[in-house]
């Protein structure tokens, strides 16, 4: 019985929106998409030599000598790598230099700590210094070889601006340390 009521109510509704028969309402057509136009076919590639057997010109590559004096960045994964002369710039870290000035051993509970907060603030000045600069791969002096068309060629030296962030950083924790030191 109420299968006959909801055929009714629907035959009902489908005659006062003007529907021809009570079956189902096939959808009016969907706007068909944008067409996109295509892209433009590429040129060929120019040629380089007269000599059609030659061999392409090799790309710049990068090698990782020592993989363990990266200080920044994946070696398996990059696309821009520099050097810097790592303890140089570590030798400037306040921490480092208090571990220096105290005579400070690995016995001593205080290195530990100084050390660990050298290491995060050299890091961080590394890390500022690469992700600006648009490097994703950072190691020691000698670490890396680039190659370009088998020949070597230096790296991008970043010591300088890293050195420069960690006198800035340094002189932002004096600031801090007065601020601090002001308000008590």
């Amino acid at each position: 019985m109420l299968n006959r009521i909801a055929v009714a109510v629907t035959l009902l509704a489908c005659l006062a929106a003007g529907c021809r028969s009570a079956g189902p309402r096939v959808p009016a057509k969907a706007p068909s998409p944008p067409q996109i136009p295509a892209a433009a076919p590429e040129p060929a590639p120019a040629v380089l030599s007269s000599n059609p057997n030659a061999p392409a010109p090799s790309l710049d590559r990068i090698e990782v000598v020592d993989a363990a004096r990266l200080c920044y960045g994946d070696p398996k994964d990059f696309t821009r790598a520099a050097e810097m002369d790592v303890s140089k710039a570590f030798g400037e870290v306040r921490e480092w230099r208090l571990i220096s000035v105290r005579r400070l051993t690995p016995e001593d509970p205080e290195y530990w700590l100084l050390l660990d907060k050298a290491n995060i603030r050299f890091h961080r000045a590394v890390h500022a210094i690469a992700s600006t600069a648009g490097f994703d791969l950072v190691a020691d002096l000698g670490a890396l070889r680039r190659y370009h068309e088998d020949v070597l060629q230096p790296l991008p030296d970043l010591t300088s601006p890293v050195l420069e962030a960690l006198r800035a950083s340094e002189q932002i924790d004096d600031l801090h340390l007065s601020i601090a030191l002001l308000r008590r």
